[in-house]
């Protein structure tokens, strides 16, 4: 898409309008002398009281403490764009886009998967980048961490619009403007009835399916795509127009896919091809009312970081070999209340930060609490048939 949706905002006032960008460009040390508040003043006028344009800038020139890199801003060409009675914030925008270092402007291009208005989950947020390889490495620090870093540098610098906790109070979210689509919107494709299989180019490499619109034709030609990265599954796969066979057989021509998301009923011979994705990271089951078990297969997926299986309400147990998907680090769990027990060995599984529910089985086949004791798990957990536990000393911390 070329152009960016319209505003509805109130405008500051002039005296608002250089507070508002005082108070960003001054507070990561640029120095406050009469220069800098001059030049500030005059790029605070531009702004023409659009509160978003102050706070995107000031941030911008919080990190900047030479004069000259301000005078580009002052300066620059885009102001004579938004000379006209509607100001496009497009131009502005883009301009702060390309200040950013590389690694932030990949975390945030990335959002493009994201529908319009969507509320963004940070923490789904992070563990996306983490599959597509996009947040740098630090010594001696969390991955997590790294990704959280990231998403508070572009929420203060404005790319990230009203970072809030939702409703109940659980995980931080927030909601993104239209630049992302405007920047690559050549990689990202959403396939439904309105579009076309002949849009489906080489050089796309995210994809949302809505598969209640989409036709045999238009699913077998995303087996085209030989770098697709990401595919978004939501609706019902059912027989008709399209076929769980037909869709879900075309998994195993994407072996390049790190994500993969099936917001729709499947069950477990449905799954059978997951075993192909080598590179899979992310792997969304979750709202499933059909599944019962997982393919064994899915424990060949050994660079398996993030496997989420929230509300599946009939899932019985996950795969024996549980232990041997040894990069995972979330395993969300959250009421799949058929749940039976755990597989042993999850003491194993040396990189899990999440897990949500823990399941106790019976003491001679099945996972038992002692294996907790191995892990570095945060956040809440869950603990099932607690009464199991036959020997007391078993549930003290050693």
């Amino acid at each position: 898409m070329e152009t960016i949706q319209h505003f509805q905002i109130s405008l500051l006032s002039k005296d608002d309008c250089w507070l508002l960008f005082e108070e960003r460009a001054f507070m990561c040390g640029t120095p406050k002398t009469p220069n800098f508040v001059d030049i500030g003043k005059e790029i605070a006028k531009k702004c023409k009281g659009v509160p978003l344009v102050a706070k995107t800038l000031g941030s911008q020139l919080g990190f900047k403490s030479d004069i000259n890199e301000w005078c580009k801003i002052r300066d620059n060409e885009i102001w004579e764009i938004s000379q006209n009675e509607e100001f496009d914030l497009l131009p502005i925008l883009r301009l702060s886009y390309y200040d950013l270092p590389y690694h932030l402007r990949r975390c945030f291009v990335f959002c493009v998967i994201f529908p319009k208005d969507a509320e963004i989950k940070k923490n789904k947020l992070i563990q996306l980048w983490m599959a597509h390889d996009l947040i740098p490495t630090v010594k001696n620090q969390a991955v997590e961490d790294i990704g959280n870093a990231i998403w508070k540098e572009l929420c203060w610098r404005s790319f990230f619009l009203d970072e809030k906790l939702d409703r109940y109070r659980l995980y931080e979210i927030c909601k993104m403007h239209d630049l992302a689509q405007s920047i690559m919107k050549d990689e990202y494709y959403t396939l439904d009835a309105n579009g076309s299989s002949d849009d489906l180019r080489r050089e796309i490499r995210h994809v949302t399916a809505m598969v209640d619109g989409c036709d045999k034709t238009s699913v077998r030609s995303i087996k085209k795509i030989g770098g697709l990265q990401s595919l978004m599954v939501n609706g019902k796969v059912v027989d008709g127009n399209i076929t769980k066979h037909i869709f879900l057989s075309v998994l195993k021509k994407l072996p390049a896919l790190r994500v993969l998301e099936l917001n729709c009923d499947a069950q477990t011979q449905d799954l059978r091809y997951m075993g192909y994705l080598k590179h899979l990271r992310y792997l969304d089951i979750s709202g499933n009312n059909q599944i019962t078990a997982l393919p064994d297969s899915i424990c060949d997926l050994f660079n398996l970081q993030t496997l989420k299986l929230n509300q599946c309400p009939l899932l019985e147990s996950l795969p024996r070999n549980t232990k041997d998907l040894i990069s995972l680090r979330h395993l969300y769990l959250e009421r799949c209340n058929g749940l039976k027990y755990m597989p042993r060995g999850l003491g194993k599984l040396k990189h899990l930060k999440t897990l949500s529910l823990f399941v106790l089985g019976n003491k001679e086949r099945n996972c038992q609490l002692d294996e907790l004791k191995e892990l570095d798990i945060g956040g809440s957990l869950k603990i099932k048939n607690l009464e199991r536990v036959s020997d007391v000393l078993e549930s003290k911390p050693q």
